[in-house]
């Protein structure tokens, strides 16, 4: 099968959103498909909140927002409020920065997700192949209208976090109340998102992806490039959940860092070489690998161009934080913006098959390269 008919299957579930029921019988789909192969399987359970992209900030600006009034109404309780403000900005930088240890998982509820580990061969894998298979929620934040105004939105949001620790050192009872009523305003806005969206069919985010993943395992299983894993997670879309379990689990197995090649959202518009992630600072993929591919994309005669950066982080991002060498290719339209991002229009007919199969051939030279050391 190639990408396509992998890709087919995969949407006859209605979607895949993270901890969810639907989210589990994709993984068992993705069991049996690569069980077929002759690989040896595992479902590895783990757990994860159900959402950070709304229910994160939301938490974090009502939590500011109080302790911002209640210093205004009562001064005493001005360092106690910075305290609360100072480990949720913590939290917070831990999670944009892709720490394993210290990230909202501290103060979200949580419930069950589950990665797909395929082993091809024995011994030590010559690379690692990912891709998560989960769905975000759709609401109207990503709406078509409102995409060029997400990233001022959440530059915005994320001032206001920086700026309320500052302020109660300040200590001006009008500006903590003006500052407080603003991050009410936002917490309240992101509540609301987090109640009426709903998880998108996900079909270029990140079934587009997946059925990648599937293809090129089917295909490298008996070439013997050398033994390879396969690693499709869950729960990324709520913070690369999956990746991070990942990697607190077999980092101390995989001690020699073998590459990691990171496929998420190639299903339309053209490839593109993500250069870097960190919402905070830039963490960069390594040059010696972005090079490598650059070379194989020419050789391959695929256009191949890179990326400067994406608006939300991938299952690269854990990665390039622990020094690990990898790489995350996607694709996007010529202003670098990704089609149908996180929106109910994420449909089968949205993906184009003819990328896939540029995007397969590239892929496929690259993965060989790897295995032959």
């Amino acid at each position: 099968m190639d990408a396509w008919a992998f890709l087919q299957e995969l949407m006859r579930i209605p979607h895949r959103g993270s901890t969810t029921p639907e989210e589990a019988r994709a993984a068992r789909w993705l069991k049996e498909k690569l069980e077929a192969m002759g690989a040896e399987v595992e479902v590895i359970p783990f757990r994860a909140p159900s959402d950070t992209l709304y229910r994160g900030p939301a938490l974090v600006a009502l939590l500011m927002a109080l302790a911002l009034a209640l210093s205004a109404l009562w001064p005493a309780l001005r360092w106690g409020g910075l305290l609360l403000c100072l480990v949720l900005l913590s939290l917070l930088v831990g999670e944009l920065q892709g720490s394993l240890t210290w990230d909202l998982d501290r103060i979200l509820p949580k419930g069950g997700s589950q990665n797909v580990l395929a082993r091809f061969g024995k011994g030590s894998p010559a690379f690692i192949l990912m891709a998560h298979y989960d769905t975000q929620k759709g609401s109207w934040l990503f709406h078509p209208r409102l995409k060029k105004g997400l990233r001022p939105l959440f530059l915005g949001v994320y001032l206001l976090f920086f700026a309320a620790p500052l302020l109660l050192l300040w200590g001006e009872p009008w500006a903590l109340t003006a500052e407080a009523f603003l991050l009410l305003t936002a917490g309240l806005s992101f509540l609301q998102a987090a109640f009426t969206g709903r998880p998108v069919p996900g079909a270029n985010d990140n079934g587009s992806g997946t059925a990648l993943a599937l293809s090129l395992a089917e295909t490298l299983k008996d070439e013997g490039p050398g033994p390879f894993w396969v690693v499709l997670t869950g729960a990324e879309e709520v913070g690369e959940r999956g990746a991070k379990a990942f990697l607190r689990q077999f980092a101390e197995e995989l001690s020699e860092k073998p590459p990691l090649i990171n496929l998420d959202n190639l299903g339309a518009g053209g490839m593109r070489l993500l250069e870097r992630e960190g919402a905070l600072w830039p963490l960069r993929y390594p040059r010696s690998l972005r090079r490598l591919a650059q070379m194989v994309a020419e050789e391959a005669g695929v256009s191949l161009r890179p990326l400067p950066s994406l608006l939300l982080p991938t299952d690269g991002l854990p990665f390039l934080a622990q020094k690990w060498p990898a790489l995350t290719f996607c694709a996007t339209l010529p202003s670098g913006e990704i089609p149908h991002y996180h929106h109910e229009s994420d449909i089968l007919e949205h993906v184009d098959g003819e990328l896939l199969r540029r995007e397969e051939t590239f892929l496929l030279a690259l993965l060989r390269r790897l295995g032959r050391g």
